[in-house]
């Protein structure tokens, strides 16, 4: 039977919890991540799982121990369906057990921004972003595992949330700011107020307008961005689609992120036109008819695609 995606991705985040890879295995995995998003996807959600799981391990008794991973196995039972048995407790702590450990996971797969509220932030989650609560009382904190997120200070009362981004946690009591786990690392804008980001090593304090990155490792800030720019970079959040001059093609670039429903413009000269307008980020039909009527061109539509002649 052929391994599911999730599977491997499991596979591999018990493969790294039982020690360092080595460098074949290193560069094996980098090669799975990148031959397919999914593959990345998918290894991130495993890491949530996995992380979760050990949580629920060091809350149980001695005696129901048998799912630790630093307990020797026995041979008669394949890896792979420890790691089953493990997603499922994991699986088990992440949803059937919230009331007592109120650990949340909240996903946005594509189309408009999801808004979540989490100890007196709002975060607005953009397409395929993963972000996880731990709302314990003593020290409640977030961590974003994929994707992009705003987040805003909806209640002065409550205490500083910590986000946590791979190695950076990001504190602010009034701050509004913008958060992206990329492949190559974190990118981080201060829309509003002051944020302090720091990674074990080094602090930052960031004000309006300010970017941290981290590039392969590299870090550096840089004082970027006016409110307009920052208005049309958030954008996204407003579940908007601003377009100052680009072409048809950029623009259908960024619509077919957001829509199941995939634009396809068959004209090489209409792929040229330049635009400008506001649309709806979530709404590639709308945009579509907008812009034939605005171009003088025709469509058909189906509930898959939108070809533009």
């Amino acid at each position: 039977m052929t391994e599911s995606i999730d599977d491997i991705a499991l596979d591999w985040v018990a493969r790294i919890d039982r020690g360092p890879l080595t460098t074949q295995e290193e560069e094996a995995l980098s090669a799975w991540q990148a031959a397919d998003v999914r593959h990345r996807g998918a290894f991130v959600r495993a890491q949530a799982i996995w992380h979760s799981l050990g949580r629920l391990r060091a809350l149980r008794s001695p005696s129901t121990e048998a799912l630790s991973t630093a307990a020797p196995l026995p041979h008669a039972v394949p890896r792979r369906r420890i790691v089953a048995t493990a997603a499922a407790a994991a699986c088990t702590s992440l949803f059937s057990r919230r009331a007592s450990s109120r650990e949340r996971v909240w996903r946005n797969h594509i189309g408009a921004p999801l808004n979540v509220e989490v100890y007196g932030r709002r975060f607005v989650l953009d397409r395929d972003s993963l972000l996880m609560g731990q709302e314990d009382e003593c020290s409640p904190q977030v961590r974003l595992l994929q994707g992009q997120v705003i987040s805003d200070q909806v209640d002065a009362t409550q205490a500083v949330l910590p986000m946590f981004v791979d190695h950076f946690r990001i504190q602010t009591a009034t701050a509004s700011y913008m958060v992206n786990r990329t492949e190559t690392g974190v990118d981080m804008i201060v829309i509003s107020g002051r944020l302090r980001v720091d990674n074990g090593h080094a602090g930052w304090t960031l004000s309006r307008g300010d970017r941290l990155q981290d590039r392969n490792g590299i870090i550096f800030t840089e004082k970027a961005f006016s409110s307009a720019e920052m208005m049309r970079m958030s954008a996204w959040s407003r579940d908007t689609l601003e377009l100052r001059n680009e072409a048809l093609v950029d623009a259908v670039s960024t619509l077919n992120l957001y829509n199941k429903q995939k634009i396809i413009v068959h004209s090489k000269v209409l792929q040229m036109q330049k635009l400008v307008g506001i649309f709806r980020l979530s709404d590639s039909s709308g945009f579509v008819r907008d812009i034939c009527a605005t171009l003088n061109c025709n469509y058909t539509e189906s509930p898959t695609r939108l070809d533009i002649f």
